[in-house]
């Protein structure tokens, strides 16, 4: 009876040890994805630069981005005066390829892949620390020549300024 006793004791001296050191070794332990405290409270996003070819997509891609921002719980978008981070957005390239053609004219194009690519930059004010420098972004879409590609294009562009903001404010969000 005393060795079963003591078998038990040393189990469960040995499992307290256990938990104790996983519960110690799991205290400092995120999941990639895990929400981090973000190094600064507010944030200023800068008129965006528009080097592309789609002199149209510079307005709604700064709306769409400021928009998401203002939402976002943890960040507050003041003026540049205010801020603690800035957000720097370039529009790099525009470029439409052929994704789908007439079957009776192959020079025909049916249906366009559009791109739009960025590069943006993010520094914290404060510290005087670059986050990140020229980090490229680009979105895809694909526009069909239905009433013709002028007025897909058009329409489009408010959709696929979206997801480039989408991609450039989880950017921001998600770096931490």
């Amino acid at each position: 009876m005393t060795g079963s006793l003591i078998m038990r004791k040393t189990f469960l001296n040995f499992l307290l040890a256990a938990i104790s050191v996983f519960g110690l070794c799991a205290c400092n332990y995120t999941l990639d994805g895990t929400a981090q405290p973000l190094p600064f409270k507010t944030i200023a996003v800068k008129q965006v630069v528009n080097n592309s070819y789609a002199p149209q997509a510079s307005n709604p891609l700064m709306v769409q981005v400021c928009t998401m921002l203002s939402q976002t719980p943890a960040l507050t978008l003041v003026d540049l005066d205010d801020a603690q981070a800035v957000l720097e957005i370039t529009l790099d390239d525009y470029t439409k390829t052929i994704y789908a053609t007439d079957w009776r004219d192959t020079d025909m194009a049916k249906a366009l892949t559009i791109k739009l690519s960025a590069t943006c930059t993010l520094r914290n004010l404060k510290t005087g620390e670059v986050i990140f420098k020229d980090r490229p972004f680009s979105v895809k879409n694909h526009i069909y020549n239905n009433d013709g590609f002028l007025n897909a294009e058009y329409q489009n562009m408010t959709s696929l300024t979206g997801m480039l903001a989408r991609k450039i404010v989880d950017g921001v969000l998600g770096v931490w």
